[in-house]
């Protein structure tokens, strides 16, 4: 179980970089399109829009494994 805790533990730092990437990536398109209001840099906005979906999925599917395991232990 200490194997999976840890296992856990280095994928929810992960989903976590990936979303603080994710929001760096949408505030640096923010001020991209503020300055010059093209729709060149849509794909910056798509990109960080992708990674910070696949973050809280991953961070959320983590949390899910976590709270069955202490569930079904304490039964």
């Amino acid at each position: 179980m200490e194997e999976l805790i840890k296992l856990d533990t280095k994928a929810r730092n992960i989903s976590l970089i990936i979303i603080c990437i994710a929001i760096v990536i949408l505030i640096i398109w923010m001020v991209f399109y503020l300055s010059s209001s093209k729709s060149e840099i849509q794909y910056l906005l798509y990109i960080g829009i992708a990674l910070f979906l696949a973050g809280i999925l991953v961070l959320t599917r983590i949390q899910f494994v976590l709270w069955a395991e202490k569930r079904v232990h304490k039964s």
